[in-house]
């Protein structure tokens, strides 16, 4: 079994959320769910969302992503904007 670090992990996750984000227009309004594959999201439990949302608003806070943060929607997920 392969074994991978941590920084190994995130730095395909910067590279993977990149790529999904410069599909999209900016000035977009994105949440967390909206960066991810479908399949990923509805196959894993909440708190994976959870641990995925921190690690993405993490990386915002950073500036690794082009991304600021854009408030809450209205059931309480964090909202991005596209850069």
């Amino acid at each position: 079994m392969k074994s991978y670090s941590t920084e190994a992990v995130v730095i395909n996750l910067i590279n993977d959320l990149s790529h999904q984000i410069e599909l999209l227009p900016k000035d977009s309004i994105v949440r967390a769910k909206d960066l991810f594959e479908p399949e990923l999201w509805r196959s894993s439990p909440k708190k994976i969302h959870l641990e995925l949302g921190y690690l993405l608003a993490d990386l915002v806070r950073q500036n690794m992503l082009p991304l600021v943060a854009a408030g809450k929607a209205s059931n309480n997920h964090k909202q991005y904007i596209v850069i």
